[in-house]
């Protein structure tokens, strides 16, 4: 789906490092995507409840905005960390759902510490597990899996397999299409944001998607409903809903502040 924004939100900023929106399609699957310049001003927003992407865009005054971290759907909890400047916008260890599920409570430690972070450092954004995060950073937004140089789906207890190696548990169907949202960084140092749209990808196909963009770094976002993307197209905010509709209340968002 490919809408614009109601008129009431019309009126942007211009950018001084203005991030440069394309479409493509890969694998019959349709994608958005949105190369960020290295120099952008790029922060995590987060909040329980949420907010819809195109409200978080709104509520900022970002010239583009994605989707972030995972949350229950249930009551709007994070399973993600999001933090600025020191501030922990995000509490995903007191996620009390999260804790009580008997399939997960043993790989906590992983999805907590594991899973795979956006970094925003004084020389530059990063990708790295949350427990890895280098000196000096700023900002962080946590999703996964690792999707380069490669996937992380079991070190970040995305699939939990039982005994005999039989998967007991895979909690965003990484090997079914799906629509999803992904973000890379590239040797140049630019961010690469992309939304696929319905039918969606596999995680590796959208591993090799994002390779073919350019990028040797990446890592997977909240996917499904959630994956919507914002962007300014002559001086307009434009929007796509990669599951078609409405966009849908997600718990975090990362946005381009002009």
């Amino acid at each position: 789906m490919l809408a614009s924004v109601p008129a009431a939100e019309a009126s942007l900023p211009a950018a001084a490092v203005a991030p440069t929106h394309a479409t493509l399609s890969w694998d019959g699957a349709p994608v958005h995507t949105l190369v960020v310049p290295a120099g952008a001003r790029v922060r995590p927003v987060a909040r329980r409840p949420g907010r819809t992407v195109p409200a978080w865009r709104a509520a900022t005054g970002a010239i583009a905005a994605i989707n972030g971290g995972y949350f229950n759907h249930s009551d709007g909890w994070p399973v993600s960390h999001v933090v600025v400047d020191g501030e922990a916008l995000t509490a995903p260890h007191e996620n009390k759902a999260l804790r009580a599920n008997p399939v997960l409570a043993p790989h906590l430690p992983r999805i907590f510490g594991r899973r795979t972070t956006w970094i925003d450092t004084p020389d530059g954004w990063r990708l790295a597990p949350w427990n890895a995060k280098p000196a000096g950073w700023r900002a962080a937004l946590q999703a996964g899996p690792a999707l380069l140089p490669e996937i992380g789906l079991e070190a970040e207890a995305f699939v939990i397999r039982g005994k005999g190696g039989a998967i007991a548990r895979d909690g965003i169907a990484s090997g079914a299409r799906a629509p999803r949202s992904a973000l890379g960084l590239r040797p140049d140092g630019a961010m690469v944001w992309a939304v696929v749209g319905s039918p969606g990808l596999a995680i590796p196909q959208l591993a090799t998607l994002m390779a073919r963009l350019g990028c040797d770094r990446a890592m997977g976002l909240d996917g499904g409903g959630s994956s919507t993307l914002v962007w300014t197209e002559n001086g307009r905010p434009r929007v796509y809903v990669g599951g078609g509709g409405a966009a849908a209340l997600v718990n975090s968002a990362l946005v381009v502040e002009p």
